[in-house]
């Protein structure tokens, strides 16, 4: 089970590799408040699920393309 302290991680690496908060809540389909949120840790515990699937397959995708490079 992934903590609130790690959904601030995923998105703070993301953020790191030249995403921004508005394009990871595209990517993901949720809006920039609640990444926002998500970034100070002030939401995260009860998540649904779409937008952790999203959040995860998202820094996964990134991961891959850094080993693949």
């Amino acid at each position: 089970m992934i903590g609130v302290m790690d959904w601030t991680n995923i998105i703070l690496t993301l953020e790191s590799n030249g995403m921004t908060r508005d394009q990871i809540a595209e990517e993901v389909g949720c809006s920039r408040s609640m990444i926002n949120a998500l970034a100070l840790g002030q939401r995260g515990k009860r998540l649904s699920y779409e937008i952790g699937v999203g959040l995860k397959s998202l820094f996964e995708r990134l991961e891959n393309n850094r080993h693949a490079a």
